[in-house]
């Protein structure tokens, strides 16, 4: 008696790690994919010419891998709104979005902080939406600076990050963490109680250091920054701040552990927090000019 030949039923997809039907070709295998002593020039697998063919190569991998006809496609500028279109205020010049849990003390009407306030309110509105280097075609914000305008610490980095330039306020990623641990643990400040500013107001690519255009570019900007702040001490990170303002091609090395001098208001050149998440050994280093800024402070920054 012959039997009648049954139909074994799939599940959806098998067959195929695609989908599909058995018969649906498989995703060609990347040498990037191969186990690490495995390369381009693998030994063919044994069966000799009796192998099947490999399944054609899909199109859509094919295109990925042809290099575009021509030059590469420019990025995509931002379009950063007119300086007329922006109504500025206090909110503008203090970074009052970024304090949440330590609130900024009101400023009164009439007192030196407001006066302060004015002051670099005339430099915010005089920046604008700033197009003089070519930072502003890669970063969507300008990044003016946060704190309390009448604070007598002001502390100089040397541009935003990708934090930064999202949120468009100073030091707010990994490294500003790291420097609000210096403050409070060292000088027992809060960043509403000093103010953080860059030498440059928009995001380098990738991060690197601001070129000197770019610094020359934003230089007016920062020196009336520090003329409406009338800061007591000056604390600058890095290297790119502290050349920028003291106007000198020594390293920080060099320059760190010893008072220098800008237009008569002190400065302490110490190590970049960014430096010190990736070389925790020189905390040390940083912790001393903490102190020493700490000790200028209570004694009036004389």
């Amino acid at each position: 008696m012959s039997r009648t030949p049954t139909t074994r039923k799939r599940r959806p997809g098998a067959g195929s790690k695609w989908g599909g039907s058995p018969s649906s070709p498989k995703k060609p295998q990347s040498p990037l994919d191969l186990p690490p002593d495995m390369g381009m020039d693998m030994a063919p697998p044994p069966g000799g010419d009796d192998m099947p063919p490999p399944p054609e190569m899909p199109d859509w991998l094919e295109e990925a891998e042809q290099p575009p006809p021509g030059p590469l496609p420019e990025r995509p500028r931002f379009k950063r709104p007119n300086k007329k279109d922006i109504r500025y205020t206090w909110d503008h010049v203090v970074g009052s979005w970024g304090f949440r849990q330590n609130q900024l003390p009101p400023i009164p009407g009439g007192s030196p902080a407001s006066q302060a306030a004015d002051r670099l309110l005339a430099v915010r509105k005089e920046l604008g939406e700033c197009e003089r280097c070519g930072l502003c075609e890669r970063s969507k914000s300008v990044v003016f600076g946060m704190g309390n305008p009448a604070a007598d610490l002001v502390i100089v980095g040397e541009g935003p990050g990708a934090q930064e330039d999202q949120r468009g306020l100073p030091f707010v990623g990994p490294a500003g963490e790291m420097l609000d641990k210096m403050l409070a643990g060292v000088l027992g400040l809060s960043r509403s109680q000093v103010y953080i500013l860059n030498i440059v107001k928009c995001r380098p690519p990738r991060n690197r250091d601001p070129l000197p255009e770019e610094i020359a570019a934003c230089r007016p900007f920062l020196d009336a920054q520090l003329r409406a702040l009338k800061p007591k001490v000056i604390l600058a990170l890095g290297s790119p701040a502290s050349k920028t303002l003291l106007q000198t091609d020594e390293g920080i090395m060099r320059l760190r552990g010893s008072w220098h001098e800008r237009d008569g208001v002190p400065l302490r050149p110490t190590l970049h927090p960014a430096y010190l998440l990736r070389r925790p050994q020189d905390k040390r280093k940083a912790l001393e000019d903490l102190v020493a800024v700490k000790q200028r402070l209570t004694s009036g920054g004389s």
